[in-house]
Parts: C-alpha cells; sequence; structure tokens
C-alpha cells in the first residue's frame, strides 16, 4: 500500500492520502508529499524570470527584494517569546519543506529572507515559503 503524507498551507495541516484527493477536488494549495518516504514538492526549482518575480511580489504580502535579490521582510510580534515561538515554527516548516530562510531575531522583530542556494535565484518554493510564513504570523498577532 502506497503510503502518502501532503502538507497543506492553506489549512495548516498534515493530509492523509484521502484528504490529498479532497485538496485536488478542492483545489487547496498542497506544498509538498511524502509518498512511501520520498519527498516531492509542488513548488518548482526553476529560476523565475525578472518579470515574474516582480509579478510575484505584487501579489505577496509586503515582501520585497533586498540589494543582494534576496526576498525579504520583517515580522513585528508582540512580545519577545512570540517572535522566538514564530520563528520556532518557521523553522520547521522549513526542516520539512527542505527550503530553508535566512532568520534574524532582533527583539520583537523577525527577518526572514528567502532565495534558492541551488540554483541561484528565485524560485515559486521562495513564494510559497513566504506565502506559509505569512499564513504562520497570523497565529502569533492575535
Amino acid at each position: 500500500m502506497t503510503k502518502i503524507i501532503c502538507y497543506d498551507v492553506t489549512n495548516h495541516s498534515i493530509k492523509s492520502e484521502y484528504s490529498l484527493y479532497l485538496s485536488v477536488i478542492l483545489k487547496t494549495a498542497v506544498l509538498f508529499c511524502r509518498i512511501n518516504g520520498n519527498y516531492y514538492e509542488g513548488g518548482s526549482t526553476m529560476t523565475l524570470t525578472q518579470e515574474e518575480v516582480v509579478a510575484n511580489l505584487e501579489d505577496s504580502a509586503g515582501w520585497s527584494l533586498d540589494d543582494e535579490n534576496f526576498m525579504k521582510k520583517q515580522f513585528t510580534l508582540p512580545s519577545f517569546s512570540k517572535a522566538v515561538a514564530f520563528v520556532n515554527e518557521i523553522a520547521r516548516l522549513a526542516e520539512d519543506r527542505n527550503h530553508h530562510p535566512q532568520i534574524t531575531i532582533d527583539h520583537k522583530t523577525v527577518t526572514l529572507r528567502l532565495y534558492t542556494m541551488d540554483v541561484g535565484g528565485l524560485t515559486q518554493k521562495d513564494f510559497e515559503s513566504a506565502y506559509a510564513f505569512d499564513y504562520t504570523m497570523a497565529k502569533y498577532v492575535s
């Protein structure tokens, strides 16, 4: 029997093989799957063109390019302990996806920077990670 485990960023949950089928029907965003222990990702690792990067940034929630062509965003949390908890959850997501942001914590401010080192540019994986991080942040500001 094939065992499928998927992470759905829309519902922030682990999915079974049956709910994966429902995700396809409902068109929810599945970011990655493990099938029989093998890792498959939803995001492309092809480098995006400058036009694609600009279009994706315009659709993002406050992400921008820095001087080194990394995507970056600063998040301000209510307290230092919430900032650390947020970073711990970002670390878990990054480990699960095998796509790790650069993270800086300065008291209540967390800065995340994304870039796909393997291809030397920004990819859809970076924008999918940004979306997941923005979604995660919502839990820490209420």
